[in-house]
């Protein structure tokens, strides 16, 4: 396609004197001639990207954009094919030009060169007149390039295809091009690969895509190049192993030595799966066997480039068969005989059976003998069977011959046995008292009626039976034969007769020995003398106490034989023996062992606990529990008794405390102690500080003391076990504190419901609650805290350990075992600091 574009554009001249010269900052139009293929845009810069220009003054450059249209191309597009020419003028101005510093004279070309060339920019100085440029572009023609196809049989040598075939090329071009083919288009084993084009005229391609080679739009294709499998014949060396009779005419086939016909050299080739079958199943040498390539199959590295003939291979080769070995492995039989003093066998061959022997063989055996094992009288007694007469028989026996080891060594044969009777000799052993008739019974003096003489024959397991099972002298024992067994060297000759055997024997049974042991028993002081029955050791299986005479009567001494004091109700607080005694009995020899009676002192109930009451006066033990409030009792000197306390304060392990006391968990309690409570890391003690609306702001005491009421908080895992003993109570007075109106009182005795109704107790958590009137079964125990308020409040409580604080002023600087206490800015109490910031630290700021 051919495309003319003209362009005028007309400027007004301006006329100067003869005597000035051009001046360089007159503009002068640029003007488009005849463009075949394209467009031409101008502009002042190289980016091409601001506006366009009509006009510029001399000596500047002008920038020209060369864009094709379908069908051409910048391929082969230079700046020859651009022409720039100074456009005629006429008159003075004209005259007076100068040649050599205003450019080319009127129609001379102006010089262009390629400012970028790959995207159709160029460039040229414009003179000092107007400019025409004009523009030829290339054309281009699409054309097709395509592999050809290639294939032959393999023989061991690369396929390659360098020709090809063009098309759309136009009619009358000449041009001949040049095509190589990538690397990859080459082929040597059996299959196909792609014969692709690399390089047209020496510019690369890629299949299927439009690639610029000249003034050609060049498409290239593919082709295939193809190696077919080639034809092998086996020519010999396939073999057949001997083989042992099986009844079956099926080879073994040994194809390793194959040669081939057509095999390239130096390919490596081997062929498997060839089946082989004998002329016939029978045994001889020789043999032909025919050989079947149907299910053969080529194999090795080069398998994959041949194919197995289908005929001219290999027809057959030779092989033999031996005979097969059979075992007799049972059917063979012995005639049981009357004892005649030898140990020949009469051997029946007609139920041999054979392993090894084909199915369906007909095969048989005779000339076997026997041997007895010995001469005696037996039952199953073993016959070595001899086959070195034997021979095989039956129609199949030309393919087999019997092992010389394996077969059937032996079989069985019986001899009748001899009765014996026991005439006399067999007693029983004396015995102790066990409840049962049963007796042991001695055989080795027994004597034996029909033994041969000279043979050794003993009996053994007979039992016998008391006549019954009470103690007793020269008591009858019934003898039973039923479990009875021979015996001796000569016992497999003979059997014991069923009747008129010795019938029975005489024994004795003494007593069994029983162990009387009383057992031991509490009783509280003041009490009688009391006993907590017996223990029986020795009983035979099956008996009690109720086979006994009597019953056991007890003595209670402060010795074991009784030779010391005797326990009467009012003996001292200790340990006194039980004696018993009074037992009888025909079958047992009774002995007796003493028990222990612990005199303890006397439990009176009390008030959340015990008062232990002796001769040595009152011990208090106040635990929790229920009962009357009491006071403490008094010694006989009128004062207080010594104390003995214990109570165990429980940590709020890994869960949630009652509260949260300077960041941690803490369980609440209350005490009040008659002596300075226990101190320690995992407790703290309060006293009430003040009373703000329904909270209750308690002040930690550093080193508690007696006869005081505190609020306990107990932190950590490990409880809290406060654990005195023997503490002289001195003083009953008991301390209380008195904040706002609220006063935290104490109590060493318990408070009844009546006397603590209306009063403030610790509830669960760290809540204050009144004690209902109406439900009497709450109580204040012993020991311990609580709170009275004004008469008409009724509101529930609760605890604040300064949560509210609002100033460091009076901190308390160390803790009760001079270790120094840290807070922060608002005067909360930490255990260390965990993040940065400013704490107070004894007394004084300090940034951590």
């Amino acid at each position: 396609m051919q495309q003319t574009i003209r362009l005028f554009v007309l400027l007004a001249l301006v006329c100067i004197s003869a005597e000035q010269a051009w001046a360089s900052d007159v503009a002068y139009s640029i003007s488009t001639g005849t463009v075949e293929g394209g467009t031409l845009q101008f502009y002042s810069t190289a980016e091409c990207d601001g506006d366009e220009i009509t006009s510029i003054g001399s000596g500047n450059t002008v920038y020209i954009k060369a864009t094709p249209e379908s069908g051409y191309s910048l391929v082969g597009f230079t700046a020859a094919n651009i022409t720039v020419v100074r456009a005629g003028d006429t008159g003075a101005a004209e005259s007076r030009r100068n040649a050599a510093t205003d450019g080319p004279e009127v129609g001379g070309k102006v010089a262009v060169s390629a400012e970028n060339a790959t995207n159709g920019i160029y460039k040229f100085t414009m003179p000092a007149k107007d400019a025409v440029v004009s523009a030829t572009f290339p054309p281009t023609m699409p054309i097709t390039i395509t592999a050809d196809n290639g294939s032959k049989t393999y023989d061991g040598t690369p396929l390659t295809k360098t020709t090809f075939t063009v098309s759309g090329q136009a009619q009358g071009d000449t041009h001949k091009f040049t095509v190589t083919m990538t690397a990859a288009s080459t082929i040597t084993n059996v299959g196909s690969t792609d014969n692709v084009i690399a390089t047209v005229d020496g510019v690369p391609v890629t299949p299927g895509e439009q690639t610029r080679v000249g003034n050609y739009l060049v498409t290239t294709q593919s082709g295939t190049l193809t190696v077919g499998k080639k034809t092998v014949t086996v020519a010999s060396g396939i073999t057949a192993k001997d083989k042992t009779y099986n009844g079956k005419t099926g080879a073994t086939i040994v194809t390793t030595g194959a040669t081939f016909d057509g095999k390239v050299s130096g390919d490596v080739l081997s062929i498997s799966g060839v089946t082989g079958k004998f002329k016939n199943k029978n045994v001889g040498t020789g043999k032909t066997v025919t050989l079947n390539y149907s299910n053969a199959k080529l194999g090795g590295e080069s398998a994959d480039n041949y194919q197995l003939a289908t005929s001219g291979n290999q027809a057959s080769t030779k092989a033999s068969i031996t005979k097969k070995a059979v075992t007799v492995t049972s059917g063979i039989t012995v005639s049981d005989k009357v004892y005649d003093g030898t140990k020949t066998a009469t051997v029946n061959c007609g139920d041999a059976t054979f392993s090894g022997k084909v199915s369906g063989d007909v095969l048989t055996i005779s000339g076997v003998t026997g041997t007895l094992s010995d001469k005696n009288v037996g039952t199953g007694k073993t016959v070595t069977l001899n086959y070195s007469n034997a021979t095989l028989g039956g129609e199949s026996a030309d393919n087999y011959e019997l092992a010389t080891s394996g077969n059937q060594a032996s079989t069985t044969a019986s001899i009748t046995k001899k009765a014996v009777t026991v005439t006399g000799g067999i007693t029983a052993n004396t015995k102790t008292y066990n409840g049962k008739t049963g007796a042991t019974i001695v055989t080795t003096g027994a004597t034996l009626s029909g033994k041969v003489s000279g043979d050794v024959l003993t009996i053994s397991g007979v039992t016998g039976t008391f006549s019954d099972k009470n103690v007793g002298t020269g008591k009858t024992v019934t003898l039973n034969y039923s479990s009875a067994s021979l015996g001796g060297t000569s016992a497999t000759n003979y059997e014991l007769a069923g009747t008129g055997n010795q019938a029975s024997a005489k024994a004795d049974i003494t007593k069994a020995t029983l162990t009387v042991t009383a057992n031991a028993n509490t009783i509280s002081y003041g009490d009688n003398a009391d006993n907590n029955g017996v223990t029986y050791s020795g009983f035979v299986s099956g008996e009690d106490e109720s086979v006994l005479d009597n019953a056991p009567v007890y003595e209670y001494n402060t010795k074991a034989d009784g030779s010391g004091d005797d326990y009467v109700a009012g003996s001292p607080v200790g340990v006194y023996y039980i004696i018993p005694s009074g037992l009888s009995s025909n079958n047992y020899a009774i002995t007796y062992k003493t028990g222990v009676l612990t005199v303890e002192a006397k439990n009176i109930d009390y008030a959340g606990g015990t008062v232990n009451e002796d001769e040595n006066g009152y011990n208090v033990s106040l635990t929790e529990g229920t009962g009357s409030a009491n006071p403490l009792p008094l010694d006989e000197d009128d004062e207080l008794a010594n104390l003995t306390y214990s109570r165990t304060l429980k940590a709020p392990g890994e869960s949630e405390g009652d509260k949260t006391i300077d960041g941690k968990a803490a369980k609440l309690y209350t005490v009040c102690l008659p002596f300075e409570p226990l101190t320690g890391e995992a407790v703290r003690y309060y006293t009430l500080s003040s009373v703000k609306g329904t909270v209750l702001d308690f002040e930690e005491v550093v080193t508690p003391v007696a006869n005081t009421p505190y609020l306990v908080a107990v932190f950590g895992n490990a409880n809290f076990t406060e654990n005195c003993t023997d503490v002289d109570v001195t003083s009953t007075a008991i301390n209380s504190t008195t904040a706002d109106g609220y006063t935290l009182k104490g109590t060493f005795t318990g408070l009844s419901n009546a006397k603590a109704a209306g009063k403030y107790i610790l509830q669960d958590g760290s809540k204050w609650g009144q004690v209902p009137a109406e439900n009497t079964a709450v109580y204040i125990p012993p020991f311990r805290a609580y709170i009275e308020g004004p008469s008409n409040d009724a509101r529930e409580m609760s605890s604040s350990f300064g949560e509210n604080a609002t100033s460091i002023n009076a901190l308390r600087l160390v803790n009760s075992d001079g270790t120094e206490r840290w807070y922060d800015l608002q005067g909360r109490r930490i255990e260390q600091p965990t993040k940065k910031g400013i704490y107070i630290n004894n007394g004084k700021k300090i940034k951590r």
